[in-house]
């Protein structure tokens, strides 16, 4: 008697044991028992930078990096970060734009994050300092439709802009797919000029392409974030309309 009391008193805590460690980090929780911050100062057009880094050998699994970013009111600053997550001597890179409230999750047992500033001079605003934050801890982001972000500045016919595009009547470009960022998906999103104008279907065309020939071709208007498909190096815009288009691109990243 006293056996099987015993027995079903060690397979009881074993499955409670299992329980509390499946669910560390359950719906975006974070263990703070295996946690790092650091937060660095940043001038926006100064190509600033600074790095976390922190290894959790003893216990490798998914942490995930949360950011918070403290400036002034109405200030423009691009910050970006590089996350490297790494385990069994191999390093999986990813590009994100970093944000208020941006958060990406990886598998690791030791992570190098390092975060700089690539605000355009030719943005209009003044140089402007701000803070930001960077928390790393064991679990996962929380389940949410929107995958982490990534965008670049795009320069065509003299404009350069953040992550946007004013493509002229009947013009084509061509946009290369970030590498070692960690690429999933895009989202496209159209607009005729001046912004009281209708676009449809038949004015704008996305294209996927690999080396030979493109394999998605869709309005993005329909779309949200569109998986990349394999081999996919660039995306071609297409403006088939007697008018200028502005277009706004964003890179959907894994994690």
């Amino acid at each position: 008697m006293n056996k099987i009391f015993y027995s079903i008193f060690i397979t009881f805590l074993f499955l409670a044991c299992t329980y509390n460690e499946t669910d560390v980090g359950k719906d975006g929780g974070i263990d703070m028992h295996w946690t790092k911050s650091v937060t660095g100062t940043l001038i926006s057009k100064q190509n600033g930078k600074f790095q976390l880094q922190e290894s959790f050998h003893e216990a490798p699994g998914n942490y995930t990096a949360q950011f918070l970013v403290s400036k002034q009111l109405g200030a423009l600053v691009t910050p970006v970060a590089q996350i490297l997550w790494s385990a069994g001597g191999n390093t999986s890179p990813r590009l994100v734009s970093v944000f208020d409230g941006l958060a990406i999750t990886g598998f690791c047992e030791h992570v190098t994050i390092n975060v700089s500033d690539v605000t355009d001079p030719i943005e209009v605003a003044p140089p402007s300092q701000y803070d930001v934050t960077v928390l790393v801890g064991r679990g996962v982001r929380a389940s949410i439709s929107q995958p982490p972000i990534y965008q670049t500045y795009i320069t065509f016919n003299g404009a350069t802009i953040l992550g946007a595009i004013f493509l002229t009547a009947g013009s084509t470009f061509d946009i290369v797919m970030p590498q070692n960022a960690g690429v999933n998906s895009v989202m496209v999103t159209a607009s005729i000029i001046p912004v009281a104008g209708i676009i449809t279907a038949a004015d704008c065309v996305v294209e996927q392409h690999t080396v030979t020939r493109a394999v998605k071709n869709y309005f993005p208007n329909d779309y949200d974030f569109v998986p990349i498909s394999p081999q996919v190096s660039f995306i071609r815009l297409k403006n088939l309309s007697g008018v200028d288009i502005e277009l706004s691109i964003t890179w959907g990243i894994d994690g």
